[in-house]
């Protein structure tokens, strides 16, 4: 997720040539609309299977989220055009944002009380150093030392997106 949302500029701009005043508002808009359906959206589903009694009701967002996430992240980064990739981005957005509101509630139900504010940090220090700091860095790194090709990062975001 952090990944793709982070080197997605450089990639609308080194692949298919897009200039920042080309791609910054729809991409800002996918970003911060995108993203906010997705949390909603998997909240919503989780809480309508927990009232027909689904005991793992939290986890399923997940498992769809990470169902969804490899192949349109494929498709985000491998697309012939700018425009194009945008779109797949959008999707992507929604389904990587899908689990996280699920994901939160989900820890705290299983959570001691006296334990829900730590495992809330553990939590969040997990996801952010794995997304923002590793998944961003690995991109950078394949594409450096793998791919040795600026204009190759699309193939090294989807390298980083199949792991």
């Amino acid at each position: 997720f952090n990944a793709v949302a982070f080197w997605m500029p450089p990639y609308l701009q080194r692949v298919h040539g897009l200039s920042p005043g080309e791609f910054g508002t729809p991409f800002g808009l996918i970003l911060g609309i995108g993203g906010a359906a997705g949390i909603l959206a998997g909240g919503v589903v989780a809480d309508q299977l927990r009232r027909r009694g689904v005991a793992d009701a939290e986890m399923w967002p997940g498992i769809l989220s990470a169902v969804a996430i490899w192949p349109l992240g494929v498709l985000t980064t491998q697309a012939d055009d700018g425009w194009t990739s945008l779109a797949w981005f959008a999707a992507f957005m929604f389904a990587s944002s899908f689990p996280f509101a699920a994901a939160a509630s989900g820890l705290q139900a299983v959570s001691p009380n006296r334990l829900r504010g730590q495992v809330s940090a553990l939590y969040l220090f997990a996801i952010n150093l794995a997304g923002i700091g590793l998944g961003t860095f690995l991109t950078g790194f394949v594409n450096d030392y793998v791919y040795a090709d600026e204009f190759r990062v699309g193939d090294s975001l989807a390298w980083i997106v199949s792991l």
